[in-house]
């Protein structure tokens, strides 16, 4: 079974939403923040620095994890999940050469989809100053 864990990323503001998910040529991935009913402009960047695998899906098809005891969308954002399905397919079709063990799986929650980012790494949050990264 599946369990949610809500997760903290330092930096992020209490209400936003996330949008644009954009995977770079170095290998990089980036997910742009926004504050809610703010503007269309991005106030901080999820980065992973790496990443083995990402999706969006709309939310309609996640409706079992939402029931999870620990899934309380209004309260947070972010999640990890541990025994997570999907890391545990990613190992079987991997024919179980790939250390799961190592892996984070994060999940950002949208009203209408969720992003889920698997990696090695823990994302960090860049700030924006007029449209530059700090």
């Amino acid at each position: 079974m599946e369990n949610y864990f809500p997760h903290t990323l330092e930096g992020l503001p209490t209400s936003f939403a996330v949008n644009l998910i954009t995977s770079t040529f170095d290998g990089e991935l980036w997910i742009d923040v926004y504050l809610r009913n703010k503007g269309p402009r991005p106030t901080s960047r999820i980065v992973f620095p790496s990443y083995d695998a990402y999706r969006v899906i709309n939310e309609s098809y996640r409706l079992a994890m939402l029931d999870c005891d620990n899934i309380k969308p209004k309260e947070n954002q972010v999640y990890t999940a541990l025994n997570s399905r999907w890391l545990n397919w990613l190992e079987k079709e991997s024919y179980e050469t790939q250390d799961i063990e190592m892996l984070h799986h994060y999940l950002f929650l949208e009203p209408e989809y969720t992003i889920e980012v698997i990696s090695y790494d823990k994302p960090t949050v860049n700030l924006f100053t007029d449209c530059r990264e700090t």
